[in-house]
């Protein structure tokens, strides 16, 4: 097992994630930014950010809305490993990143459902 240098570490990488949302919800992020939503999330403890992903989901994964946002996220490869929220057996990654954290870049595509 090879073990990642302070500087890998640091080293910060550009994304290309997905968020789906409304169309209401998405004209306002696309004007003012994200806000954070929180929630448990099957845990015991509350948590608050964005849910972002390297694919688009659909509502077999929990995706709502109709609307697709792509967010070019910069991040330290260590923050990025630090929001990922990992489970066994997906076949997508998902992140709850700081709203401050994930800004869109304002690309937009509506899904007809």
């Amino acid at each position: 097992m090879r073990v990642a240098s302070v500087r890998e570490k640091n080293q910060i990488v550009t994304r290309k994630l997905f968020h789906h949302t409304s169309a209401k919800n998405a004209a306002a992020i696309l004007k003012c930014g994200f806000r954070e939503g929180t929630g448990t999330y099957l845990t015991t403890k509350e948590y608050s950010g964005v849910w972002l992903s390297d694919v688009p989901l659909d509502e077999n994964e929990g995706a709502c809305g109709d609307t697709l946002l792509e967010v070019m996220l910069q991040l330290a490869k260590r923050d990025l490993n630090f929001y990922e929220w990992r489970e066994d057996g997906k076949g997508y990654r998902e992140w709850l990143i700081p709203s401050g954290l994930s800004q869109c870049q304002g690309d937009r595509a509506d899904r007809a459902r």
